[in-house]
């Protein structure tokens, strides 16, 4: 499912149960506060950083017969790390999304919360591939922004540069300071998670809300 497709319907959902009285005025905004990974662990992990950039979605919504603009900004930090896998061309790489929350008439909704873990995966990594042949493998808890969070390992294979590789996908998502932040690690399966440094890059989010 498209990520703006959900965000639409969740806040055309609002808006029709809020009345009408939001729909006059000006476009409704919404700002992620950017999330990253710190310096130091990508140090430790072996990573570098390749982009960290705003990502800004405009929609405009017909509700009641009026038209409404949401405009969001969104943050997505990439890091990668050549794994030394001769036998894969994939290297090492962990992805940070922060994203708004969204609040409609005193109400709040978080897109990401209606998404399945799926539909997660495939809208943060639709810019790296093909997702094929998803199976969840394992959880364990994490230490990330100073809350106890989840971490959900699939089993998956990916187009990469045309190759298809099976790769381990780490997923966990925190709410934090008014975002939504998502940490996604993908790598070869031939290697665990310790040797792709995958939880000393999650531990080492940071977001600029705190």
């Amino acid at each position: 499912m498209n990520r703006q497709g959900v965000l639409a319907v969740a806040v055309a959902l609002m808006m029709a149960l809020s009345g009408c009285a939001f729909l006059t005025g000006g476009p409704l905004e919404f700002s992620a506060s950017k999330a990253t990974i710190a310096d130091q662990a990508q140090q430790d992990a072996g990573y570098e950083e390749v982009s960290v950039e705003a990502r800004n979605q405009s929609r405009n919504f017909t509700v009641a017969g009026q038209e409404r603009e949401v405009r969001l900004t969104n943050w997505v930090a990439t890091y990668e790390r050549d794994l030394g896998v001769t036998t894969s061309p994939a290297p090492g790489r962990v992805l940070v999304l922060s994203t708004p929350t969204v609040s409609v008439a005193g109400q709040t909704l978080n897109p990401i919360a209606s998404m399945s873990n799926r539909e997660v995966l495939e809208n943060v990594l639709q810019r790296y591939g093909g997702l094929a042949n998803v199976q969840q493998v394992d959880t364990r808890n994490l230490t990330i922004l100073e809350t106890e969070s989840k971490v959900t390992t699939f089993a998956a294979t990916v187009d990469y540069e045309g190759v298809e590789v099976p790769v381990l996908i780490h997923l966990t998502t925190v709410e934090h300071e008014g975002d939504v932040v998502v940490g996604i690690a993908i790598h070869p399966r031939l290697l665990s998670a310790e040797q792709a440094g995958v939880d000393t890059m999650l531990r080492g989010i940071q977001h600029d809300g705190d």
